[in-house]
């Protein structure tokens, strides 16, 4: 299935949202959801929200300027206490009150993956400093995270990516399953990354062999599909 759905603009209402929500909460394959520019209601935002509680996928979720109005993102803060895969929500252009903001404030209290909220107008105040400080929380819980388990080479290839890396090169690293589900991840969410390099040798202690193919190769290339602009994966003998 598709890993990035654009519905900007599309004229779209809370009938739709609702379908779309439905849809959303079987969903295991979208990664990035834009549906900026339509009209949610009430009821749509509220239906977006359940989905989110059960979708273990969606990463990326762009809401800017869906009529949302007072009130209206208490559904999606309660789904950000106990979804486990949105990194970024983007809610820019809506009618948020002071009590909106805090009531999101008070959601990201408890959640461990959200890294960017994007909520527009002034954020000067003690609010948007609270929301601040868990956001830079959660950054600094997944790069440590992903570092559990891992090899050298893993661990300095992360560092790259945090530092903005466009290029990555893992060829000849001896990367088992627990580096590639790291690199992995960090790839999920990473919009610099422009080439990829991947060299599988074939060799008896590579964890693919004998699989008929390069199941790390494909990992990867699943991941960063929709992200990478050009991905470069050398699969043969080394």
């Amino acid at each position: 299935g598709a890993t990035t759905l654009d519905l900007s603009g599309q004229g779209l209402g809370p009938d739709d949202i609702l379908a779309l929500a439905k849809a959303l909460k079987a969903n295991t394959s979208l990664a990035t959801l834009k549906v900026h520019g339509n009209h949610f209601g009430p009821d749509g935002i509220a239906a977006l929200g359940e989905a989110l509680k059960v979708n273990i996928r969606l990463t990326k979720l762009v809401l800017g300027g869906s009529s949302l109005g007072p009130g209206d993102v208490t559904a999606l803060a309660e789904a950000l206490k106990v979804n486990e895969a949105l990194t970024t929500l983007d809610v820019v252009g809506n009618n948020l009150t002071d009590r909106d903001i805090a009531t999101l404030a008070q959601a990201l209290k408890v959640n461990m993956t959200l890294t960017t909220l994007n909520l527009g107008g002034s954020d000067h105040t003690s609010t948007h400093e609270e929301i601040r400080a868990c956001l830079e929380r959660n950054v600094l819980a997944r790069r440590l995270l992903r570092r559990v388990g891992v090899s050298e080479a893993t661990k300095k290839a992360l560092n790259e990516l945090d530092n903005g890396a466009t290029t990555l090169d893992l060829s000849g690293q001896g990367l088992g399953p627990d580096d590639i589900l790291a690199l992995a991840k960090a790839l999920e969410d990473n919009p610099r990354l422009a080439t990829l390099i991947f060299h599988c040798s074939f060799r008896p202690a590579c964890v693919c062999a004998h699989q008929g193919g390069c199941q790390m190769a494909a990992i990867l290339l699943y991941r960063v599909e929709g992200v990478a602009t050009t991905v470069t994966i050398f699969v043969g003998y080394g």
